[in-house]
């Protein structure tokens, strides 16, 4: 059996500090916490929440170069302990649905993963987080 440390994955990875939106079936509300890496067939992310392996989970993945998150969803694979000081876990998913323009945009990210590209560096968009992270504020008053 593979040592997770050797490189038997499909797809490139990327260490990033994305953000990401996560919710563990049969719990509220989604969570925020940063990526540890992402390809186009999961992603790691740290949280202190106890997450079993088998879960299903659904994601949103900010990445900054993309115009709207990608909404996956996926199932934990491995949980270790974080290498990140002030978080206690580092999970693993393996992403097991992925449709419509979410699809293209995670085969164009695994693109540029292949070609080595920083396309994120070189063209950010910025967002409204604080929407993305909290859902859609009231209306403001006139």
């Amino acid at each position: 059996m593979p040592k997770w440390s050797e490189d038997t994955r499909k797809h490139k990875r990327k260490k990033s500090a994305f953000l990401l939106k996560y919710h563990e079936s049969g719990t509220h509300p989604p969570k925020v916490t940063n990526l540890q890496n992402i390809s186009a067939g999961g992603l790691a992310f740290l949280t202190n929440d106890q997450i079993q392996i088998g879960s299903e989970v659904q994601l949103s993945i900010l990445i900054p170069s993309f115009e709207k998150p990608v909404e996956v969803e996926g199932q934990v694979v491995r949980v270790d302990n974080s290498p990140t000081k002030g978080m206690k876990y580092l999970v693993a998913v393996q992403y097991t649905k992925i449709t419509g323009d979410n699809k293209k945009a995670m085969e164009e990210f695994d693109k540029i993963l292949a070609k080595g590209s920083q396309k994120s560096k070189r063209t950010p968009i910025f967002v409204d987080l604080s929407r993305w992270v909290f859902g859609a504020r009231k209306k403001e008053k006139e």
